[in-house]
């Protein structure tokens, strides 16, 4: 969907996404998320294997020590209750989902490590090791990435130019298989030229793969003219539990309802108009992306955007994908912008992507809406 932007990033025709991403925590726990990265590639093992250890053996241990008999028992007794309380209260929910915030954990190590790799490698091995291989890119059409860069030579120095970046929001899904990614990047241009350095937000859906690995599966990004210089903290979205499970989910119909949803947000705002028709299906804390603009992130900076624009809208999905946990799913497509006048002149169109959420009502809402404008045609000239 567009509801506004500028035009597209200059990075695209070297890179996929979009430079500089930085790190985030769990909102819910304000948590900076660390994994180590051998546990990164793999299922959680070692990681998940140390905290359930804490989670099952802390309250027997606790129990031994309530009961144990001596002259400094009380001592003893107050000191592992404090230390109980501390440790479950930072430890990592088991209980939110089935993976927790190992997902995430783990997502958002794997994020880190292929801005790692494009630093080190160079982006063109970072993207084909950290794709899927139906991963999409918009160059400005939307293309698979790696049939896209398969019969293009290699470049001749991999750095000649430094793409990186890193997350600072991030969130999955209940059942840990689908998530996204956002954050500020750069683009260092190492050439003798030495070009001014670019900068912008990249914006990634990850999907777990066959192989339990997460996998790039569509990228996008905006473009700003300064960094950033915000927090690095790492924040995610509060999964909400839901009482469907994995095995009554059939994500066929699934996948229906959520292009439904797209059907039914794209007539609230030829109905209601641009303002009206979005906030009414968008979550409290929705992000817009937006070309030359910094994020718009909660209802409010949203609605303070939006009542600038006096335009139409219409989009076509063109795909939809959704979690086992039906809780998060996204989709992407293509948009046109007009003036809301009787000439309705073309003023942009382009590709967008939305991340939708599921609300404690099992009503499909926006939580992320990023678009990517084709450059202006050149006008037409009569012959």
């Amino acid at each position: 969907m567009s509801l506004g932007s500028v035009n597209p990033s200059p990075h695209q025709s070297i890179s996929p996404r979009f430079p500089i991403p930085k790190k985030r925590t769990s909102v819910a726990l304000r948590l900076s998320i660390r994994c180590p990265a051998t546990v990164r590639e793999k299922p959680l093992s070692i990681f998940a294997w140390f905290l359930l250890y804490w989670k099952v053996n802390l309250p027997l241990l606790a129990l031994r020590a309530l009961t144990f008999n001596s002259q400094k028992g009380e001592i003893v007794r107050l000191l592992v209750l404090f230390i109980l309380t501390v440790v479950l209260v930072t430890l990592p929910s088991f209980g939110q989902s089935k993976t927790g915030n190992l997902s995430l954990a783990v997502l958002v190590e794997t994020e880190r490590a292929f801005a790692k790799t494009s630093v080190e490698s160079g982006i063109r091995e970072a993207f084909l090791k950290f794709f899927a291989n139906d991963g999409i890119v918009f160059r400005p059409h939307p293309v698979v990435y790696k049939e896209a860069v398969k019969n293009v030579p290699l470049p001749q120095n991999p750095k000649a130019v430094t793409l990186n970046w890193e997350p600072i929001y991030a969130a999955v899904s209940e059942a840990g298989d689908l998530g996204y990614t956002t954050g500020p990047y750069t683009l260092t241009d190492n050439s003798p030229e030495r070009r001014p350095e670019q900068y912008g937000y990249f914006f990634s859906i990850w999907k777990k793969q066959l192989d339990e690995n997460w996998r790039v599966v569509l990228d996008l990004g905006i473009q700003n003219p300064e960094p950033y210089r915000g927090p690095r903290t790492l924040e995610s979205a509060q999964t909400i539990l839901r009482k469907s499970t994995e095995s009554n989910v059939i994500l066929e119909d699934e996948r229906k309802t959520l292009i439904g949803a797209e059907r039914e947000l794209l007539k609230s705002v030829q109905q209601r108009g641009v303002l009206m028709g979005f906030l009414n299906h968008s979550d409290n804390h929705t992000r817009l992306y937006r070309q030359g603009m910094q994020p718009i992130v909660g209802a409010e900076s949203a609605r303070a955007y939006l009542s600038k624009k006096t335009l139409t809208q219409a989009w076509e999905p063109m795909k939809a994908d959704v979690a086992r946990s039906a809780d998060l799913g996204y989709t992407y497509g293509s948009y046109e912008m007009r003036e809301k006048s009787s000439e309705a002149t073309l003023l942009e169109k382009g590709y967008y992507a939305r991340v939708w959420k599921r609300d404690a009502k099992g009503q499909w809402k926006v939580v992320f809406d990023v678009t990517s404008p084709l450059p202006p045609e050149a006008p037409k000239t009569r012959q």
